[in-house]
């Protein structure tokens, strides 16, 4: 099963929906856009993708 389960790779909502064993593939793909969006005028969206790495590494963590 896909790790990303029906939220799609470029749509990371909804972070329970994200099975454990993708999370660390997950957290690659959104730091890779963040990274991205950081540069561009988007920084908010930036700072979003941020905020979602550190749900899924608090997730990975067992917080």
């Amino acid at each position: 099963m896909s790790p990303y389960r029906q939220y799609g790779p470029n749509n990371h909502a909804g972070t329970p929906g994200i099975a454990r064993t993708g999370i660390p593939n997950v957290i690659i793909d959104l730091e890779k856009q963040m990274h991205n969006a950081a540069g561009s005028p988007d920084f908010g969206k930036a700072i979003a993708l941020r905020d979602r790495i550190k749900k899924l590494n608090e997730r990975l963590a067992g917080k």
